[in-house]
């Protein structure tokens, strides 16, 4: 068994590499690991549709946080290695919260953004732990997740608590599915969701004409393209600055969605790296409009006359959105960007570069588009999602059900 001692947060936490957990199975083609769970039984590869090999018991992690010292990680170590060396239990009944969110955070790093990632991270170590890192998972009770859901309610939004939620009903998920806990406390609808001190931040509704405002401010400019991309096709800013000309289809009049960009942080380091799409939704063939065809056809010519100037100093890297020598953009500095633009614009305020997305939506659905074709425009997982989200209830959305009737009861 391999160990480690690193600092964490204001104390010191030391990690080590046991056998046991979750069984996993691995994809034959990639290499991608799938965890096996009760409710997530696949047989083939979600990226490369490849077969799934047999399950097997991977080398996991074990982590303890929240000892004050360095010297006392190091001696906590060495008596937990030397209760493994003796047959004791790398997964014992009396795991706490705390000791068990790092294997929640492991599992989840194969199946959410980086992004996704922190912020569960953020919410396990800001929220959760500091109230009920101590708490034995199998003694977790309703009344300590409504702790932390009142606390996170006292300085954050409605949204900030549902967020904190689903957090911790996926970890009591995860120790269920294990066998560490009989059963998912977070369940059945018992815990309160209160209104929050802040108030969650509405949709900003932008009309066509302001729409059009921000395409001209980026007329000219790297972010011409990216911006167009996202409201004339609703495009997430990951998928448009994932874009290669690959994906486009002249001939046709499509573009295909396949992957997308994202900046990631780890202890390797921050970089870019093209990631499969965020749902299986997501990966979708959009008809693409012919101004949007005409606009991309005149930047792909203008691309090259740019890569025979740079020559050799090219970044073959095939993406439509390039930074000037062919590389990628980089999406947080398009959101940088897109703030940029503002300035000086008749916009309502806190506009930000996914309203732009938000508009392609509803301003489509106010043109007469269907809500299903919106939907698979967007690459929303559920119809009803979209319908949420963008189809404000009205009175007069109840004309037709009232007139229905009276035709049946007559005067």
């Amino acid at each position: 068994m391999r160990g480690h001692v690193r600092r964490r947060g204001s104390g010191w936490a030391f990690v080590i590499d046991v056998d046991g957990g979750w069984p996993a199975r691995r994809c034959t083609g990639c290499g991608r690991r799938h965890w096996v769970e009760r409710s997530d039984r696949v047989d083939v590869c979600v990226e490369c549709g490849e077969p799934l090999g047999p399950p097997v018991h991977e080398r996991r992690q074990i982590w303890s946080s929240g000892h004050r010292t360095r010297k006392a990680a190091e001696e906590a170590m060495r008596t937990f290695q030397r209760e493994l060396d003796v047959g004791g239990d790398p997964f014992p009944g009396s795991m706490t919260v705390a000791q068990f969110a790092p294997v929640f955070l492991e599992r989840k790093a194969a199946k959410v953004r980086p992004r996704t990632l922190r912020r569960y991270r953020g919410i396990l170590e800001h929220d959760v732990i500091p109230l009920v890192g101590d708490v034995e998972l199998r003694r977790v009770k309703p009344a300590h997740l409504q702790q932390v859901l009142d606390a996170v309610a006292t300085t954050k939004s409605r949204r900030c608590v549902e967020e904190a939620k689903a957090v911790m009903s996926g970890l009591l998920k995860a120790a269920a599915s294990g066998g560490l806990v009989d059963v998912n406390v977070a369940w059945g609808g018992t815990l309160e969701i209160s209104r929050g001190a802040s108030p969650s931040r509405e949709l900003v509704r932008l009309d066509a004409g302001q729409v059009r405002l921000i395409l001209d401010a980026a007329r000219g400019t790297i972010w011409e393209v990216p911006f167009n991309l996202v409201a004339r096709l609703g495009l997430r800013r990951s998928e448009a600055l994932g874009l290669r000309w690959d994906d486009v289809d002249f001939d046709r009049g499509t573009i295909t969605i396949e992957r997308s960009l994202h900046r990631v942080v780890d202890d390797a380091g921050s970089r870019l790296e093209f990631l499969a799409p965020k749902t299986a939704a997501s990966a979708r063939t959009i008809v693409a409009g012919c101004p949007l065809l005409a606009h991309l056809d005149e930047h792909r010519l203008q691309q090259a006359e740019r890569r025979e100037m740079v020559g050799d100093a090219w970044l073959d890297t095939g993406v439509v959105c390039d930074n000037g020598i062919g590389g990628p953009l980089d999406p947080d500095s398009m959101s940088t960007a897109f703030k940029r633009k503002l300035a000086g614009l008749d916009l309502p305020a806190g506009t930000r570069l996914h309203d732009l997305r938000h508009a392609a939506a509803r301003l489509s659905l106010e043109a007469g588009a269907p809500l299903e074709s919106v939907s698979r425009l967007l690459g929303h997982s559920t119809l009803a999602f979209t319908h949420k989200q963008y189809v404000a209830p009205t009175a007069q959305q109840t004309a037709g059900a009232v007139t229905a009737l009276d035709s049946i009861l007559g005067e």
